[in-house]
This record gives C-alpha cells, sequence and structure tokens, in this order.
C-alpha cells in the first residue's frame, strides 16, 4: 500500500531530478550554437540539421513515451530519458564530427529531451487521488525547479567553458544528467495508476478541435520563444555593444524572475482565473518583444526580461494544466503534447530564423515574434473552455 511518505518522498526524488535536469540542458544549450559554428565549423545548413533533428525526434520520443505512461505508469521512461541525456552530453564533448554529432541529437540528446514531460506525468499519477489543488501545485513546484535550474546554470556553463573549454561544459551536463539518473534509481517505489473511482469524476473530453487550437496556441508562444532567443545573442554583443557575459546575466535573471512568477502562482492558486493568467502570459510576450525592437542599451533587455518572465511563468506554469484540462486522465498524453508544442517551437525557429534574419535583419525577427505571440493570443481566446 502507498503511504502519504512513500508519495512525498517519491515527489522530493522528481524535484531532485528536475533540478539537475534543468542544470544539465542550462549548461551547455544556452552556448550550443557557439560550439557547433565556432569549434565543429558547421555551414548554417547543417547547423539547422542538427537542431532540427534533436526537435524533431524529441517529439517523437515524447509522444512515445506518453503513451507509454497512459497505459502503464513506471518510471522507465523518465529512466531512460535521463539517460540518454547523460550518454548525449558526454558524446557531445567527444566530437566534431557532423554527422556524428546529427546522430547524438537525434538519438541520446533527443531521448533526454523528454525527461521533463515524464516527470510531469509522474507526478500527477503520484498524486491522482488527491485535490486538483494539490496536483497544480505539485507540477507548480517542479517547474519552478526547473527555472531555478536555468537561472544558475548559464553561469555555471559559462565557468566550465573558460576554464576547459566547450568540453567541460558538455561534460558538466553529463555529470548533472548521471546525477538524476542516480537519484531516481535509488527511489524503490511503484507508481499508482490512476483509478477513476477513488478520484474526482472524470471530465468529458473536449474533442479533437479544442485540443488541436491549446496546443497550436501553444506551438507559436513556443515559436517565438526560441525564435526570439536565437538572435538575442547576437543583437546584445553587436548593435548594443554588450560583451558575452550580459548573454549569461540576460538568461539567468530570466529565469530568476521566472521562478518569482512561479512562486506567486504556486502560494496563490488561481483556481477558475487560469485562462485569463495565460492570455495574461502572452500579451506580456508581446510586450516583451516590442520592447526589444525598441531598447537601444543592453539594459533595456535587462529591464524586459519582467514582462518576458510573465509571459514564461504564466504559460509554462500553467500550460500543462490547460491541455490536461482537454484531456482529463490522460495525464502522460497531456504532458507529452505540451513538451511536443515546445519542440515543434524550436523546429519551426531553427528552421525560419535564418531566412528572416538575412532577409530582413536581426531586429526583424523581435516583430516576427510579437506577431507569433498575438497570433496564439486570439486562439487561446477561441479555445473552448473544459467541460464541468
Amino acid at each position: 500500500m502507498t503511504t502519504d511518505a512513500d508519495r512525498s518522498s517519491f515527489f522530493i526524488a522528481l524535484v531532485v531530478v528536475d533540478v539537475f535536469v534543468g542544470l544539465a540542458d542550462s549548461i551547455s544549450l544556452p552556448y550550443i550554437v557557439l560550439f557547433l559554428v565556432d569549434q565543429a565549423g558547421l555551414s548554417p545548413l547543417s547547423l539547422s540539421a542538427v537542431l532540427t533533428a534533436r526537435a524533431l525526434s524529441s517529439i517523437v520520443f515524447s509522444m512515445a513515451f506518453g503513451s507509454w505512461i497512459d497505459k502503464r505508469t513506471s518510471v522507465a521512461p523518465l529512466l531512460l530519458a535521463l539517460a540518454g541525456s547523460a550518454v548525449g552530453y558526454a558524446l557531445f564533448g567527444l566530437t566534431t564530427n557532423f554527422a556524428a554529432l546529427l546522430l547524438i541529437a537525434a538519438l541520446p540528446v533527443a531521448i533526454g529531451g523528454a525527461a521533463f514531460s515524464q516527470s510531469i506525468a509522474l507526478a500527477k499519477r503520484n498524486f491522482n487521488q488527491a485535490s486538483l489543488h494539490t496536483v497544480n501545485r505539485a507540477v507548480g513546484v517542479l517547474r519552478a525547479s526547473f527555472s531555478l535550474a536555468w537561472a544558475i546554470g548559464p553561469a555555471i556553463g559559462a565557468i566550465l567553458i573558460s576554464a576547459a573549454g566547450f568540453r567541460g561544459a558538455f561534460f558538466g551536463s553529463a555529470a548533472s544528467g548521471a546525477i538524476a539518473l542516480a537519484t531516481l534509481s535509488f527511489v524503490q517505489r511503484r507508481v499508482a495508476l490512476a483509478d477513476p473511482g477513488h478520484a474526482h469524476p472524470a471530465k468529458p473530453v473536449n474533442g479533437g478541435p479544442a485540443i488541436a487550437l491549446a496546443f497550436a496556441a501553444l506551438a507559436l508562444f513556443h515559436t517565438a520563444m526560441f525564435l526570439g532567443s536565437i538572435p538575442l545573442p547576437i543583437v546584445i554583443t553587436t548593435s548594443l555593444g554588450g560583451v558575452e557575459s550580459d548573454v549569461g546575466i540576460t538568461m539567468s535573471l530570466c529565469a530568476a524572475l521566472e521562478i518569482v512568477v512561479m512562486g506567486a502562482l504556486i502560494w496563490k492558486p488561481l483556481g477558475r482565473g487560469e485562462r485569463a493568467a495565460i492570455v495574461i502570459g502572452f500579451a506580456a510576450f508581446i510586450v516583451y518583444f516590442v520592447a526589444l525592437t525598441l531598447v537601444r542599451s543592453v539594459g533595456g533587455v535587462f529591464w524586459a526580461q519582467i514582462p518576458r518572465a510573465i509571459g514564461i511563468g504564466f504559460v509554462t506554469f500553467l500550460g500543462i494544466s490547460f491541455l490536461h484540462s482537454l484531456m482529463p486522465h490522460r495525464a502522460g498524453a497531456a504532458a507529452a503534447l505540451f513538451s511536443n508544442s515546445g519542440q515543434l517551437g524550436s523546429v519551426l525557429a531553427a528552421l525560419s530564423v535564418g531566412g528572416l534574419a538575412k532577409a530582413f535583419g536581426y531586429a526583424s525577427v523581435f516583430v516576427v515574434c510579437a506577431v507569433l505571440s498575438a497570433a496564439g493570443l486570439a486562439l487561446v481566446c477561441v479555445t473552448p473552455a473544459e467541460s464541468d
């Protein structure tokens, strides 16, 4: 029989796992483009191929793992994802060969990309007998722990790169993934399957159109998020006269502010105001990208992280619950769908940023991101609410 102590211990393990998963990504990912271009010498086309392969493969693995956990709740998919993260980042530190990098990105690193969505799905299963309020708080804590890692990871990555080059950052990410894997491996616990007979009555699923609209809105949000983040380091270090450390400060500042936003949501849940908060998040993103087109100093970019953090905090904190409300009792599928909206966004960003920047300049990318955010906002507004 599963006790409250068992559930608490397992949840604490998931929090630790998400912190180290976040560190694994945040130590290396802010600098992955610099590594692929400056050290591996990839052309723009090859760079796009590696980034796209990772994102597309992550979508496939996230969908497969989400289906797995919905059919039979297990920690095995998360263990595989953590192993993929540890192995993938370690291999990145051992080669600059394009074919090898493409294979690594499409397999172990892509498998590792499913880790966060799996932790969310397991948390929902872990508290399947608890109130919706408790479940949402648990998911919020996991999301905030991930942001905490992103608040400090880029700085750690910069230190490792200065001390040991890109290989140092990749090995640091691999170590973080290995720690997460070891933590979960030591938690000997079977996660109980959801039992609708003891949990809350099932809500009818709204159907494909509502889910499709919600997914499209989140995909547009993530496309804007990733598309805007690609040229930002270039703009900071060129037209705004900043240095490389300003890039790390910008990312860490936003992540720290996200924690504040998510902490407020955890402390005082919104209840039925979640849809309005998501709308506010999209609106804040529009403000952020408009601000980026107007700033003339690095300091202005720092201030612009406030609306950016509000947007990311609200939408990513509440987005999974938004999808789950349309897919009752399919926690794995909802978490995977949210993760895939991010992966699809990263694919679209990788495929479009080069052409946009070449044709219209880097500043034009921020205008496009504002338009994408506005389109996502419109889709959220027309998505039917979940049934009571």
